[in-house]
């Protein structure tokens, strides 16, 4: 059963009250024995101008250099950030100028940009994954390099065997073992 609330419209006082679906209660104030009315709670709709509404979070944690930065480049990209505020998690690197949102429209512009879903207040479906080819794929030569550092543990390793192991350490680690 659904909870429901009452409110005096004499003295204000609030009351919950659990009753079956479609019934209204006659009840008195306890306080002023006037008759209390049931309150029909508004719908959180989410229009345009409600958008960034109750958004308390600061995507800069209190640091106001940051923020002074960030909105720096955004002006310098273009961008006013007056009155907006930063999504990080829509920036493709950090102080992404097209992050400073205030409507959204900002937000459906963005994603349909850079090909980036959405699911929400606002929905976009982002563009299909590019397929991947299957099989080893090469690691950089510098993790490559770490590994084999690692292996050797100081010992000198010198001409072919080196180059083997360097070979042996690149297919271990792009999963093409065999």
């Amino acid at each position: 059963m659904p909870i429901y609330e009452y409110k005096c419209p004499q003295c204000q006082r609030r009351q919950d009250e659990l009753h079956p679906s479609g019934q209204v209660l006659s009840l008195t104030c306890e306080n002023c024995q006037t008759a209390m009315v049931r309150q029909f709670p508004t719908p959180a709709l989410r229009t345009s101008s409600t958008f960034l509404a109750g958004r308390n979070y600061d995507e800069f944690h209190g640091n106001k250099r940051a923020r002074a930065h960030y909105e720096a480049m955004a002006r310098q990209a273009g961008v006013n950030p007056t009155g907006k505020q930063y999504f990080g998690n829509l920036a493709m690197f950090p102080g992404d100028p097209r992050a400073w949102v205030g409507h959204p429209d900002d937000v459906r512009k963005y994603c349909l940009e850079t090909g980036r879903s959405c699911d929400g207040a606002i929905t976009v479906k982002g563009a299909d994954p590019l397929p991947h080819e299957e099989g080893p794929y090469r690691v950089a030569d510098d993790l490559v390099e770490k590994e084999v550092t690692r292996r050797l543990d100081g010992e000198y390793v010198h001409g072919q065997e080196l180059g083997d192991l360097r070979e042996r350490v690149a297919t271990e680690l792009a999963g093409a073992q065999s």
